[in-house]
């Protein structure tokens, strides 16, 4: 049987995307759960330099 995962798609990279990133960090800190796993940014290519937001992704 195939396993689904749920994903949180967080918009932005600002300080409420940062805040809710740091927030799944800590849900997933008790788990074996990864957070690049878990969770991802959608940003606007255009305003993006592809640099890491806390680390991840």
């Amino acid at each position: 049987m195939m396993e689904l995962r749920k994903k949180i798609c967080i918009f932005g990279t600002g300080g409420f995307g940062r805040e809710v990133l740091g927030c799944i960090a800590d849900v997933l800190s008790g788990t074996e759960g990864e957070l690049e796993e878990s969770a991802c940014f959608m940003v606007d290519d255009e305003f993006h330099d592809g640099e890491k937001v806390m680390g991840s992704m």
